[in-house]
């Protein structure tokens, strides 16, 4: 009898705590692009928000937590350095992350063309902004990211250029954010 109690507030004792950490939210500050990961280049900031995000997603019902990052002077494969900059959200539950994802989805195919990538998380979106640059907006579990690179200064920057550079740091973001 006594060992089927002990046994019992055991399993008790790992639901509970496996329920509490299913439940909180990442530090999305953490998640962010390391300077190890941008190697050569200058970090020009990281830190949480931006607040308009966070404020959009509530009024959508979703409380989220968001950093962002930028690096510039990237050396790069391209004639020119590069820019990279990204956002890391946090959401409670992987449907606000579908939800969060949907709507960032949306805002990215209202001014850009859809291309094709590696698969970076659950769901994904790769965007060009011809000359431009690209995007890539993933969600993996309960985290949503978007990674931008850009050309530094007025140049310009081809989808064939872009590409490697997306695929170099978004695979390096999806290490970071892990299992979401």
């Amino acid at each position: 009898m006594r060992r089927h109690c002990v046994v019992a507030l055991a399993l008790l004792v790992a639901g509970v705590v496996a329920l509490g950490a299913s439940g909180a939210q990442k530090d999305p500050l953490a998640l962010v692009l390391a300077r190890a990961d941008v190697p050569g280049a200058k970090l020009t900031e990281t830190a949480r928000g931006p607040a308009a995000i966070e404020q959009g997603l509530r009024r959508m019902g979703i409380r989220a937590r968001v950093a962002r990052y930028a690096y510039v002077e990237v050396p790069s494969s391209s004639p020119h350095e590069i820019t990279v900059t990204g956002v890391v959200i946090a959401v409670g539950g992987s449907g606000d992350a579908r939800r969060t994802f949907t709507f960032l989805k949306r805002e990215s195919l209202s001014r850009a063309r859809a291309k094709a990538l590696p698969r970076f998380g659950d769901e994904q979106l790769a965007t060009y902004i011809v000359d431009a640059g690209g995007d890539v907006l993933a969600r993996r579990n309960t985290i949503v990211w978007a990674l931008s690179v850009r050309a530094a200064g007025a140049k310009e920057l081809s989808w064939a250029q872009a590409r490697p550079e997306i695929v170099r740091y978004a695979a390096k973001q999806t290490r970071r954010v892990g299992a979401g």
